[in-house]
């Protein structure tokens, strides 16, 4: 197993002090090795030489599914643009398996006084904003985003 620490362009990063993303390479399966797998933390070198590293946090925040990735800050705004009329106090994003297929859970802290029409219009936003999960859902890949 080769750990390494990247910069976002993609070059490697030897100098201490430096951060970048950490990625792993396996070449113990030989028909579909793992290069250079991004495990979404950020780290620095504390002494190259002697391959010591400091984690930083996380490099992204975000979700995946199927095929595609979903930024936390995009997934955010669009419970912010849906909801500007209401308070909200906090929000999660619970991924699962259902019916055999993925789902997106938003679990936000609100009291809407219609929590049916806001729940819509949060779906509706998600759509607009991520095309491909909208034909996602259609093609019944994923299961519809629910709010909770």
């Amino acid at each position: 197993m080769i750990m390494e620490l990247i910069t976002d362009t993609g070059n490697l990063i030897t100098e201490e002090g430096a951060k970048g993303n950490v990625v792993i390479t396996n070449l113990i399966r030989r028909l579909m090795p793992v290069i250079r797998y991004p495990l979404g933390d950020a780290a620095e070198w504390v002494d190259y030489r002697s391959r010591r590293f400091r984690l930083c946090g996380r490099s992204s925040v975000g979700v995946r599914v199927r095929p595609a990735s979903y930024d936390m800050t995009s997934l955010k705004e669009i419970v912010s643009n849906s909801m500007k009329d209401e308070e909200v106090n906090g929000f999660q994003v619970v991924l699962r398996r259902a019916q055999g297929m993925d789902e997106i859970v938003f679990r936000i802290a609100c009291k809407p006084e219609n929590p049916e029409q806001s729940s819509q219009e949060v779906q509706e936003e998600m759509d607009r904003v991520h095309e491909q999960w909208a034909e996602e859902v259609a093609e019944s890949f994923v299961n519809p985003l629910l709010i909770e």
